[in-house]
């Protein structure tokens, strides 16, 4: 008879119904780590973060519920992806794109983006049409 083993509990954030393309790459790592820096108080200096090729590690995750206690194996889990922002904790499986992050931590203001984009769309409508 096999132990016993209970599930991996894993708490995941609400999906966004937002598309974000996989061809977004223009994300960069000075990006990421200023607006970490801005909005999270986490850089280079005071250990907050890591950068590799690939991502921008943080030394700890904003999503995990349980505190860290500085233990070596609970640090630097969350992996912010260079490019297309995409996020991943490896601890507590918080996971979703840089829009999602942003939108969860401020940065800019959804409804009026939102508003700004339909603006735009329906000016190019109505330019359009003038010139029929």
């Amino acid at each position: 008879i096999a132990p016993f083993r209970p599930k991996k509990q894993q708490i995941r954030t609400k999906a966004s119904t937002t598309f974000v393309s996989r061809h977004n790459t223009s994300l960069t790592k000075e990006t990421i780590c200023g607006y970490m820096d801005a909005r999270l108080g986490l850089n280079r200096q005071n250990k907050g973060i890591r950068v590799s090729n690939q991502h921008v590690i943080l030394r700890e995750c904003p999503f995990c519920p349980k505190p860290t206690n500085d233990k070596a194996d609970n640090l630097y889990k969350l992996y912010v992806m260079v490019g297309g922002g995409a996020y991943f904790c490896h601890r507590c499986g918080a996971k979703g794109s840089w829009f999602d992050f942003k939108k969860h931590f401020g940065g800019f203001d959804v409804e009026h983006s939102s508003q700004a984009m339909h603006m735009g769309r329906n000016n190019n409508l109505s330019s359009a049409a003038a010139g029929d």
